[in-house]
């Protein structure tokens, strides 16, 4: 039982992910501002070398280019599929799991890309920035702790 609600808080999460670009889209109150990920901060905060610069762009560049794409409809079709099956008078757990279980294949394809990122970019480091990227990204990985 403990499993299936993490599944759904899971799933809700990954539909939330997926469906605020579309809400933040439609309130042009604020002008659109850059988006800028801990990696960025930590990356920028690193003095790269030229050359470092260069392979760290090639390396975002190629993530970007082969990274898992979302299918907004798919993601629609499957949210529609877990209000379904939420809704029906007997709960058909089999079906839920095939719905939590392309979800959760989705996430982990994109969590491997980006960590593949994240080493791929360590590995271009020196030792002292090899140092402090790992603080820096201990840090942003506690919330700033």
């Amino acid at each position: 039982m403990k499993s299936l609600k993490k599944s759904l808080c899971v799933l809700t999460a990954s539909a939330l992910l997926v469906t605020a670009p579309f809400v933040s889209a439609s309130s042009p109150q604020q002008p659109p501002q850059p988006a800028v990920s801990p990696l960025q901060m930590v990356i920028a905060s690193l003095n790269l070398s030229e050359e470092q610069h260069a392979e760290v762009i090639s390396l975002i560049e190629d993530y970007q280019s082969d990274r898992t794409k979302i299918d907004m409809n798919s993601a629609i079709e499957l949210k529609k599929k877990q209000v379904a099956l939420v809704t029906q008078p007997d709960f058909n757990e089999a079906e839920m799991e095939k719905v939590i279980d392309t979800v959760q294949a989705t996430e982990k394809s994109m969590v491997m890309q980006e960590m593949r990122l994240k080493n791929n970019i360590y590995n271009v480091l020196t030792e002292e920035q090899k140092e402090q990227f790992k603080t820096m990204m201990k840090s942003a990985l506690s919330g700033g702790k």
